[in-house]
């Protein structure tokens, strides 16, 4: 039996709970086909755990509703706006909130979408995308990956000679 259409995704109409509450809470929405029905919460400190436990179940989700939410994040920049995010996290020392940046920016690596990766790879972002990465919740400590980066390491360009 051959699908000639996408069947329908149980999540297409998720509102999550602040948008029930509150219709002009900030949300950020797409309006592309391929992620109709998802809605992003608004980029904010306060709602980071929202912003994970989708992030979470959308990676533990179907192919299609995973393919949405990479494209709703690359469509409404939110790559950058969760960078501002975590910058603002680490000037409070709010290390609850780093906790939670780390489970997102791990789920949009297990996204694995090439637009997502140059863009989370950026010259511009990847250091600040390496230091949410250094707040693993099952670590006791943070991380020194930017350290290792920037000191410790020689990185060099690869080019592709043929």
């Amino acid at each position: 039996m051959d699908v000639t259409q996408d069947t329908a995704d149980e999540f297409d109409d998720v509102v999550y709970p602040a948008a029930a509450s509150d219709p002009d809470a900030g949300l950020v929405t797409s309006t592309t086909t391929a992620d109709r029905g998802l809605t992003l919460p608004s980029c904010d400190l306060s709602r980071l755990t929202e912003i994970a436990e989708l992030f979470v179940a959308t990676v533990a989700s179907t192919p299609i509703r995973r393919d949405r939410l990479a494209t709703a994040v690359e469509h409404d920049g939110y790559v950058r706006q969760l960078v501002d995010v975590f910058r603002r996290c680490e000037d409070l020392e709010d290390a609850d909130g780093l906790r939670q940046l780390y489970t997102i920016f791990r789920c949009l690596f297990l996204l694995n979408k090439p637009s997502l990766l140059d863009v989370m790879l950026s010259t511009d972002l990847i250091l600040d995308v390496v230091g949410a990465l250094e707040y693993d919740p099952t670590s006791p400590e943070p991380q020194a990956h930017r350290e290792f980066l920037t000191s410790g390491s020689q990185l060099r360009q690869v080019s592709n000679q043929s």
